[in-house]
């Protein structure tokens, strides 16, 4: 992994240990009340953790593009129902914590990349897949 990646996963590991009990408390407000915390397969709590932590860093990319980076992962690590629940649970944490982000999302919006939504095109950038592969090779490291 190029050490761009490995600082990244560090910042995102420290943000998600500082930021633990925030992320929690809105992941336990959005879940059933059948589904608690603990119910979650570790693995998927870490990811949500995760993309909690990148969420409340202002100087990450759009909420959509974590999203879909986390999805990418949830997908390298489940084949059932899992990556759909990430996705309603990731799109409900970033609704809470970047908010701005969300406003008129209904609404159509230009794009300069033909057919490309304005926060997809994060995704044209030279580092954008090895940003998912090194997403991917962390968190299967740290669940071994």
């Amino acid at each position: 992994m190029p050490d761009a990646h490995v600082k990244l996963f560090g910042r995102i590991v420290r943000t998600a240990a500082e930021k633990n009990e925030q992320i929690d408390t809105i992941l336990a407000g959005v879940l059933p009340p059948e589904w608690p915390l603990a119910r979650l397969d570790p693995v998927l709590r870490a990811l949500l953790r995760a993309g909690g932590a990148e969420f409340t860093m202002r100087d990450g990319p759009p909420a959509r593009v974590v999203i879909n980076e986390y999805l990418d992962v949830a997908h390298g690590f489940f084949t059932g129902e899992e990556p759909r629940m990430a996705n309603g649970l990731l799109d409900a944490l970033a609704r809470e914590l970047r908010p701005k982000e969300f406003v008129g999302k209904d609404l159509p919006r230009k794009s300069s990349v033909a057919g490309q939504p304005p926060a997809m095109q994060h995704l044209n950038a030279p580092d954008a897949a090895g940003r998912v592969l090194a997403h991917r090779a962390a968190f299967r490291a740290a669940c071994r």
